[in-house]
């Protein structure tokens, strides 16, 4: 019973929060589940902790998007990015992914 309601309640939680505002990234490390809030604001880039999904920060986002960017991503194998066959989940990996969307989003100054 309580599996079913979790399911129904992240579907929810999905379809409110990403209404226009996910986008999908394809990085060499895999395509890439993104939030952005979007706006000319200071920008605060998040990456949940799995198995935390970008779903789970709704609340964040709520109390941040007034007055910042927010930008969300999942990392490759977590949530709705995709790994590719040849990403390992290295730190050095992690990193120049995370360098990778912000240079393909164009951000070049964020918290």
């Amino acid at each position: 019973m309580l599996d079913g309601l979790a399911a129904k309640l992240d579907h929810l939680l999905v379809r409110r929060l990403h209404r226009g505002m996910r986008k999908r990234l394809l990085t060499p490390f895999g395509a890439i589940n993104i939030f952005d809030t979007g706006g000319a604001g200071a920008c605060v880039v998040m990456t949940p902790d799995g198995p935390n999904l970008i779903e789970h920060y709704e609340a964040i986002i709520a109390r941040l998007s007034p007055e910042f960017r927010v930008v969300l991503f999942d990392m490759p194998g977590f949530g709705h990015s995709t790994p590719a066959a040849s990403y390992q989940h290295r730190l050095d990996q992690g990193a120049a992914l995370i360098h990778a969307v912000l240079e393909r989003l164009e951000l070049q100054q964020v918290t």
